[in-house]
């Protein structure tokens, strides 16, 4: 099922995501309007990077036997939402930039 942009998935993973950098409560878009978009984005990609990586250690661990299918099934989703998260924030970016360059001066 999709809305908007967003499949319904990746827009629950955004919304956690955004609640876990504390950008849900009062006074979150002022602070994204007053220069903290670019620490919201590191973050954002901090925690994507962290998602995949743990991914790949669970992955591996079981691989080794120290880890059940379960949690290598949960990891692996994560990391797959996170990834198509990922790409249409990029994709999305790419978009207005293009619609940037298209305005007449």
């Amino acid at each position: 099922m999709v809305t908007g942009i967003f499949p319904v998935g990746q827009a629950a993973g955004a919304y956690r995501i955004g609640q876990d950098m504390g950008l849900d409560g009062p006074g979150s878009i002022e602070r994204v309007k007053e220069g903290d978009f670019e620490a919201f984005m590191k973050a954002g990609v901090a925690d994507a990077v962290a998602t995949v990586r743990e991914s790949e250690a669970v992955t591996s661990a079981a691989m080794r036997g120290k880890a059940s299918v379960r949690e290598v099934v949960q990891s692996v989703m994560a990391a797959d939402l996170t990834v198509q998260s990922v790409v249409a924030v990029r994709d999305r970016l790419v978009s207005a930039y293009q619609e940037i360059l298209r305005m007449p001066i």
